[in-house]
């Protein structure tokens, strides 16, 4: 199985005209290749649009994304998922905390987020 990596910050890149129910791994090397030409296709197609959904500063706050020297190809086994702290007031006791998460893990899966407590 392979996957795409943003080399930005080294998180799971998911296609943007993918599903979102749908997973983020490619069964082979041709099929996750195929991705990125299916994304550079769709940011190409945006920037042509009235109505763009991809503007300027998102392309600035990530660089590399509209030429795809921001993207890897690499093997999921191969894949070593960044840590990141982050320190807030839980909304839950309304104490300060910090909390140390994969770089892919949703924000409502975070102590930190009040979505997490109003289960």
């Amino acid at each position: 199985m392979y996957i795409i990596v943003n080399t930005n910050d080294m998180s799971i890149f998911k296609e943007p005209s993918r599903p979102s129910w749908r997973s983020a791994t490619y069964k082979t090397l041709g099929a996750a290749k195929a991705a990125l030409t299916r994304t550079f296709k769709c940011f190409a197609k945006d920037k042509k649009s009235d109505y763009p959904r991809y503007n300027e500063y998102y392309f600035e706050r990530n660089p590399g994304f509209e030429d795809g020297s921001a993207f890897k190809i690499m093997n999921e086994d191969e894949y070593v998922e960044p840590q990141v702290t982050d320190t807030g007031i839980c909304p839950g006791s309304g104490k300060e905390m910090s909390y140390t998460h994969g770089i892919n893990e949703p924000y409502y899966l975070s102590p930190l987020s009040e979505s997490y407590w109003s289960r």
